[in-house]
């Protein structure tokens, strides 16, 4: 049986980092570590997670990956039995969606999380309002609804990550819907804002949005990092500083 290390994923959480869940559970009976704080599990059938996810009571981490279509109604059933010592979650699915699906209490304690795809901007504030203790949040996203979305205000996160998917999001539609998103957020704690695109089609990216964000949430912006294809001019660098003078803009 694995031992549990401090601060560290055990024995068995290094095992799974290498096995699938069709392979675990070919391998090794139902998990029974009361100790347990890391798990980590990527495979194609999401129907056995519910035979991992049961009696891990200090569970403290847990990362999700699964590639196959309508995944997200067993991640659902199997999450809604995690303890509350969880505080960092990732769950990459083909379609993460959380209006039609109940993922139980697991969202309480949360510090961290990393979820996608996304596909309706409204999950993304779904996940803030739910995770009231929410500290960072990454959003892969394949935004292909545009919604009309009601203000809300998370006191506490201070890292927000947008990844738009290259391959899957009707990029004039991902680009109106993180506009309308930016627009319906007040995030007067962020310290960090981050987004990455790794394609270029021509579009400008809603930097009249991201700007009006920051002014309205009145946050303690440190780094604001805009990577590949997001696409900055001077003149817009010089409008993120004027507005936020000792912000560090990268690149």
């Amino acid at each position: 049986m694995a031992q549990a290390v401090a601060g560290t994923p055990t024995l068995l959480g290094t095992r799974l980092l290498r096995r699938s869940v069709d392979s675990i559970t070919k391998h090794y009976p139902p998990i029974h570590e009361p100790n347990l704080n890391y798990l980590y599990l990527f495979n194609h059938d999401a129907e056995k997670l519910a035979l991992l996810l049961t009696d891990l009571p200090a569970l403290e981490e847990l990362t999700i990956g699964l590639h196959r279509d309508r995944s997200t109604p067993a991640v659902a059933q199997s999450m809604s039995q995690l303890p509350f010592t969880m505080c960092r979650l990732s769950v990459i699915v083909p379609c993460f969606d959380l209006q039609n699906y109940h993922f139980g209490s697991v969202w309480t304690h949360l510090t961290y999380v990393e979820i996608g795809l996304v596909l309706e901007p409204a999950s993304v504030l779904q996940v803030l309002q739910l995770c009231h203790d929410l500290s960072s949040l990454t959003v892969h996203t394949a935004l292909m609804r545009v919604q009309t979305l009601e203000p809300l205000t998370h006191p506490k996160i201070q890292f927000l990550q947008l990844r738009p998917s290259r391959s899957l999001s009707s990029t004039l539609t991902d680009l109106t819907s993180l506009s309308r998103l930016f627009n319906a957020l007040s995030l007067p704690d962020l310290r960090v804002f981050g987004a990455n695109r790794d394609h270029s089609d021509g579009l400008t990216w809603p930097h009249g949005g991201l700007k009006a964000l920051f002014a309205r949430s009145n946050c303690p912006l440190e780094r604001l990092v805009l990577d590949g294809e997001v696409g900055m001019r001077d003149e817009q660098r010089a409008e993120y500083v004027a507005l936020i003078p000792s912000l560090e803009v990268v690149p």
